[in-house]
């Protein structure tokens, strides 16, 4: 039997080494400060494209992450539930569901999980924030029909 919730904490470790590769690679392109305008051109796609899959692989970890629970919070729930030796109430099953050893265990790979979605979505917004601003220096320079260097 597959243990989903190793195979999503080893998809987390491969993702965070990612992050941080693509980051330490891509941080001085991202910073348009003393570049020439045409190189920061020539990267904003490249860039821009590979953040965009980097973000779509951890959300697609994410949503994996939030089924597994809410299997395993079912399982849980159904099991207590069926118990025939104990009589509880929904709430009280709900409570115990929550506390389960899987469950906590499936929470907390989420919880990771939404953390990097989090950090991936600030280098993206970063990204395309700095896509903005090429394309109104290049408003600017079109207009003054010069060659600046920002």
């Amino acid at each position: 039997m597959i243990d989903v919730l190793q195979k999503l904490e080893d998809e987390l470790n491969d993702f965070d080494s990612i992050f941080e590769d693509t980051f330490d690679n891509d941080e001085l392109s991202i910073s348009i400060e003393n570049s020439v305008l045409s190189e920061c051109l020539k990267n904003q796609v490249t860039i821009q494209l590979r953040w965009e899959q980097i973000y779509r692989h951890i959300c697609w970890i994410m949503h994996c992450a939030e089924d597994e629970t809410e299997r395993l919070f079912s399982i849980a729930f159904k099991e207590l539930m069926s118990d025939s030796y104990k009589k509880l109430q929904v709430s009280e099953a709900k409570t115990y569901a929550l506390s389960d050893h899987e469950v906590v265990k499936s929470k907390k790979i989420l919880n990771r999980a939404k953390l990097l979605k989090g950090n991936t979505e600030g280098v993206l917004d970063s990204i395309k924030t700095r896509g903005y601003v090429l394309k109104n220096v290049c408003d600017v320079v079109i207009n003054d029909k010069e060659n600046y260097v920002i």
